[in-house]
């Protein structure tokens, strides 16, 4: 099953959930896009119920979607990723957001961010790569919000590709729908259809 792991404050409505849905969808490939809660420790519960299930499973994730498919694919044997300008050491980087409240882009869900959800990031960073074959990084040196360099230096020796321009959004997704599906099927996947 691919699942794909939405940003910070987004949804399964997001531009690169609903072309990789659509694209497994006429390809003949089990697509789950689901929608995570803003809590780490909920969202990990739900991604867990996901990858528990049977089966080689291969997770998309963008930026913070791709810190939490890191997170699963050291953790599982059964689980590849896919890591679309991936966040790293989000504790880190978001600490700058304690006491804001924030707003779900597409559900408009607001919170408050607090030293809770900093704690639940800090205790899902991930020190280092056991086996960078899992992984396929997508990274743009234009991403205005994290530096690309991290992610190629942390995931040396997975299969990058390292492009110039774009931004954090990752321009220009669609024309690497086939490459995430040939990934898919090194790891085993086969088509529903």
């Amino acid at each position: 099953m691919i699942i794909y792991l939405h940003g910070w404050n987004s949804s399964p409505l997001a531009s690169k959930a609903v072309l990789l849905a659509e694209y497994c969808a006429n390809n003949g490939l089990s697509c789950v896009v689901p929608q995570l809660h803003h809590r780490p420790q909920q969202a990990v519960a739900e991604i867990t119920a996901l990858v528990e299930t049977s089966g080689e499973h291969l997770l998309v994730g963008s930026s913070m979607g791709g810190f939490y498919a890191n997170w699963f694919c050291e953790k599982y044997d059964n689980v590849r990723a896919v890591l679309i300008n991936p966040a790293l050491c989000l504790g880190d980087k978001l600490a700058e957001y304690v006491g804001q409240e924030q707003q779900n882009e597409h559900t408009k869900e607001k919170y408050m961010f607090s030293d809770l959800h900093i704690e639940e990031f800090r205790r899902l960073e991930v020190s280092s790569v056991a086996d960078s074959q899992k992984y396929l990084l997508l990274t743009q040196r234009g991403d205005e919000l994290l530096d690309y360099r991290e992610a190629v230096e942390f995931f040396a020796g997975a299969q990058q590709v390292v492009e110039d321009g774009g931004d954090h959004s990752f321009v220009d997704f669609a024309r690497h729908l086939p490459l995430i599906a040939e990934f898919a099927g090194e790891a085993g996947f086969t088509q529903t259809k």
